[in-house]
């Protein structure tokens, strides 16, 4: 869901989950959540090249994110 959301807050939380499944590629994660949500009354309904769009980028916004969340450091 945090990927079809696509919204910045979600962003930490894509790269956290993608980490503490040991997902190492966009592919794969895009695969886990479609087979999660076939079943859902909210589909990813954006498409496949979509999501892998969002997922590839996550790793590099997140960074960001998180500099512009520690300013003091």
């Amino acid at each position: 869901m945090k990927i079809a959301a696509e919204r910045d807050k979600d962003t930490l939380d894509i790269v956290r989950l993608l980490r503490k499944l040991n997902i190492t590629n966009a592919d794969d994660a895009v695969n886990l959540a479609y087979e999660n949500t076939a079943n859902t009354p909210s589909p990813l309904a954006a498409g496949r090249d979509n999501y892998l769009i969002v997922v590839g980028d996550a790793p590099d916004a997140a960074t960001t994110l998180e500099i512009d969340t520690h300013p003091d450091e």
